[in-house]
């Protein structure tokens, strides 16, 4: 008989800041997203690639299935469960609140529209139609930092619009929740994200 193996490593604990990136390209079937080598979206890939600056305290991810369990009246415990839903989605509090060209344009999928003219720039609401995009968190791995990890959503919007907070004592924010949504046309066991990191 021998012992179990144990699975302590501090490398793999995530200790790192992350940058969010806002229409990235879909990869095909089988593929990953292109990075350049400083870990930031390939410019020739994903040429519409956004950042959208700094957090207050970086970024959460998210990704729970929910469950319908069967039961039958002979047994306490369900027999059984099946997949009923999926909720995928990428948190955080944007500070860079200024920043209407390059920020919050991002944030009223569906509800605003972004304009500019001499003199000024503006986004003014209404309804509008929505527009997803794909969107990546991507950070450097702490065991190698020329490594990355992504994060990244095929299609989504952000879910929690804007609540912007002007403050004269502490940094203003914005909430972000983009939430993720199936692509229908790709395989069933890859609709909505791919999450992984460079070995």
């Amino acid at each position: 008989m021998a012992g179990s193996t144990l699975h302590f490593d501090s490398s793999l604990i995530t200790l790192a800041y992350g940058w969010f990136w806002f229409e990235m390209a879909i990869p095909g079937a089988g593929a990953r997203a292109t990075l350049f080598t400083d870990g930031t979206p390939d410019a020739t890939a994903n040429p519409s690639a956004k950042h959208l600056g700094h957090t207050d305290e970086g970024w959460e991810m998210k990704a729970q299935a929910s469950r319908e369990d069967q039961t039958v009246d002979e047994q306490v415990a369900p027999i059984d469960t099946a997949i009923s839903g999926l909720d995928v989605g990428l948190a955080a509090n944007l500070v860079q609140t200024l920043d209407i060209s390059g920020t919050l344009r991002y944030l009223v999928q569906g509800f605003g529209s972004y304009s500019t003219a001499a003199g000024y720039e503006q986004i003014t609401g209404g309804i509008i139609p929505i527009v997803y995009s794909s969107v990546a968190l991507i950070f450097p791995q702490r065991a190698d930092p020329t490594k990355y990890m992504i994060y990244q959503l095929y299609k989504s919007l952000n879910d929690s619009g804007l609540t912007n907070q002007i403050r004269r004592k502490t940094k203003g924010n914005n909430p972000v929740a983009f939430k993720g949504y199936a692509v229908t046309s790709r395989a069933a066991a890859d609709t909505t994200f791919n999450f992984w990191k460079q070995i």
